[in-house]
C-alpha cells in the first residue's frame, strides 16, 4: 500500500503539486511510522515545495529535520559497526 502512495507522490511532484504530493507521503508515513526511509522522504518532498515557493523559514525547518537525519543515520553506522565487532 505504501508503495501506491508513493507512487502518487511522485505523478504530483512531477506536475508540481506539491501539497498532493506532501499528502501522499504523509499517508506512507502513518502506514510505516518507524521507517526513516519514509521520513526521509517527507523531509524532501517539503524541501521541494518549499523550494518552488521560495520559503525561506520553511526551508530552514527542513533543513533542520535533515540534520537530525544525519545524525540518526550515524548512530545507525555505529550500531552496525558495533553489530560487527
Amino acid at each position: 500500500m505504501a508503495g501506491a502512495y508513493e507512487a502518487i507522490a511522485s505523478i504530483h511532484r512531477s506536475k508540481g503539486r506539491y501539497e498532493q504530493a506532501i499528502a501522499a507521503i504523509d499517508k506512507v508515513c502513518i502506514l510505516q511510522p518507524t521507517s526513516a526511509d519514509a521520513w526521509t522522504k517527507m523531509a524532501m518532498m517539503r524541501y521541494l515545495a518549499d523550494l518552488a515557493r521560495r520559503d525561506a523559514a520553511e526551508l530552514d525547518r527542513v533543513r533542520k529535520v535533515a540534520q537530525v537525519i544525519k545524525m540518526i543515520d550515524a548512530v545507525i553506522d555505529r550500531l552496525k559497526e558495533d553489530s560487527e565487532v
